[in-house]
């Protein structure tokens, strides 16, 4: 008598967290707000016309975006074959890059041009920027905090007076990086991605997050002054935050530092938003 045949057991196995869920998302949401919020602060440097200012954040909400997040990545992703995908990215972005080049003078277009390049080049085949330790975060933060300096410099903005806010946004950015890749270092060596954060390893990336974190903190009140001092204490919250890596990684290992990197991520909203109002009060008082 022929015993029935055994059903296969399906085991799912739930993991503590889940980095593409979390690249989509940031890429897709956060960063699109942050993009298009540090573009209208640039333009409002110079008072840019209301239509390319409108124009300008809708490009840098999502399509900006595209270039880093989905362009030559190889396979499927979000569904869609590489192709189909990187036709859509190009036939999407086309239309932004020429209204916005018959608005701009020859170095706001020529600093667009490097963006893009910079963004397509995350990905594309033999070269990926972002599989070349120390040029992954250098570009990946040029990518995301270069929109404000394109707005001061398509809207006429003169002089350099942004320049300490852009280098302190530009620390923050590089420093976020670094902490999102804090979790990630074992698998990455596991999987051979020789990125910045293998190479430096959990603790000096640690403390070079810490390090841009504090100087991007001290920059606004050295260069500004007193006028810097509530962008410090702000920006010191992000210190305070990436101290607690030390504890949570003794106690919950890898798991621990991406609640870490979460608690950092929802922090960007608020400190971003505070920021982005007193910034904008700076600007109207000063043109």
């Amino acid at each position: 008598m022929k015993s029935a045949p055994k059903k296969a057991v399906v085991i799912k196995k739930a993991s503590r967290f889940v980095p593409a869920e979390v690249v989509i998302e940031t890429i897709m949401v956060g960063i699109g707000l942050f993009e298009a919020a540090i573009f209208a602060l640039g333009g409002l440097a110079a008072r840019l016309p209301v239509a390319t200012l409108a124009v300008g954040i809708i490009y840098f909400l999502l399509p900006y975006n595209l270039l880093t997040a989905g362009f030559a990545l190889p396979g499927r992703f979000l569904h869609v074959a590489t192709w189909q995908r990187n036709l859509a990215i190009i036939v999407l972005n086309v239309p932004f890059i020429m209204y916005l080049g018959l608005q701009g003078s020859l170095a706001a277009n020529g600093l667009l041009v490097v963006l893009i390049v910079l963004g397509l080049l995350m990905n594309v085949p033999k070269i990926g920027l972002r599989n070349i330790p120390g040029l992954d975060v250098i570009s990946l933060s040029l990518f995301l905090a270069g929109p404000f300096v394109y707005g001061a410099v398509l809207s006429g903005a003169e002089g350099l007076w942004w320049l300490p806010a852009w280098l302190s946004m530009l620390m923050v950015v590089a420093a976020n990086y670094l902490m999102y890749k804090l979790p990630m270092i074992g698998f990455d060596r596991q999987v051979h991605y020789d990125g910045i954060d293998v190479r430096l390893g959990l603790e000096y990336s640690l403390v070079v997050a810490m390090g841009l974190y504090m100087a991007a903190a001290l920059l606004p009140t050295i260069a500004y002054g007193w006028t810097g001092v509530p962008a410090t204490v702000l920006l010191l919250w992000y210190v305070v935050v990436a101290f607690q890596a030390l504890p949570f990684r003794l106690i919950a290992g890898a798991a621990g530092l991406y609640r870490v990197w979460r608690a950092i991520w929802w922090l960007n909203y608020p400190v971003g938003a505070l920021l982005a109002v007193y910034a904008a009060v700076l600007i109207a008082r000063t043109t």
